[in-house]
């Protein structure tokens, strides 16, 4: 009988069809959480797929053919990892990555979205990482979809609602992105880069008063170094100049 792979099937055909796979399932459903995280964690991790975009990404083919006859590769720690514990976040990201990057964005998202879910202690860090995927895809609906299920199991992490608003104002809806900003900023209030971005925000919806304060409050709260508000503002005053001269030769 051929090897099944992840270029035969999803993950979700797999581990019931692949015999391997299968029986992995059903012996670690009758352990407790804790053997089954540890189990995991050594598929994973002997399977060196700790790299978990470049194992989804760069490698793509060969993580993807990669077979569980004695094979080893990323991808394939990944695959054990995730028939072992359904919830082991890692296994759920770098499976998810590699379904979306062959084609297969509906059985992705399903992988994707169960790291909202996760208990463990980095779950912030990880849902981030599943985002910028997303967002590295330029798939922002997908990723507003990975954000709010984000911002309603987590409501009171900023990063998850400044996120959201990104996504909204790429998707073209101004209006979503200034209130998810402001959500943000609510929660983090000294936090620069949630002021930049609301600033940003309120620049795109034309509100380029509010947005020229909220950017040097940005400022105020940031390092040095810190040039993304500062470009903003600048963006911003060249806007606001170009507006101005625009009612003046219009005799306004």
């Amino acid at each position: 009988m051929k090897d099944l792979t992840l270029k035969d099937m999803s993950f979700d055909q797999l581990v019931v069809q692949d015999e391997q796979l299968s029986s992995l399932r059903q012996q670690y459903q009758l352990e407790s959480p804790d053997k089954r995280r540890t189990a995991a964690e050594f598929e994973y991790e002997s399977g060196l797929a700790s790299d978990l975009f470049n194992s989804a990404i760069a490698g793509m083919d060969n993580c993807a053919e990669l077979t569980f006859s004695g094979r080893r590769g990323p991808c394939l720690g990944a695959v054990l990892a995730l028939a072992i514990d359904p919830k082991f976040a890692p296994g759920l990201l770098t499976v998810g990555a590699t379904e979306y990057q062959l084609g297969r964005t509906e059985q992705a998202m399903k992988l994707l979205l169960k790291l909202v879910e996760t208990q463990d202690d980095d779950f912030v860090e990880i849902i981030e990482k599943a985002a910028d995927f997303l967002i590295d895809e330029k798939d922002y609906t997908s990723a507003k979809c990975l954000y709010e299920s984000a911002t309603q199991q987590h409501p009171k992490v900023g990063i998850f609602l400044n996120g959201l608003a990104y996504c909204f104002g790429k998707l073209d809806k101004a209006g979503e992105a200034v209130y998810y900003s402001r959500k943000a900023v609510e929660l983090e209030p000294k936090n620069p880069l949630f002021w930049n971005d609301l600033g940003y925000a309120l620049m795109e919806r034309g509100f380029y008063k509010d947005a020229e304060e909220i950017l040097l409050t940005a400022i105020g709260l940031s390092e040095e170094d810190y040039e993304l508000a500062k470009n903003n503002l600048n963006d911003l005053r060249q806007r606001m100049r170009l507006n101005e001269d625009k009612r003046n030769s219009s005799g306004k």
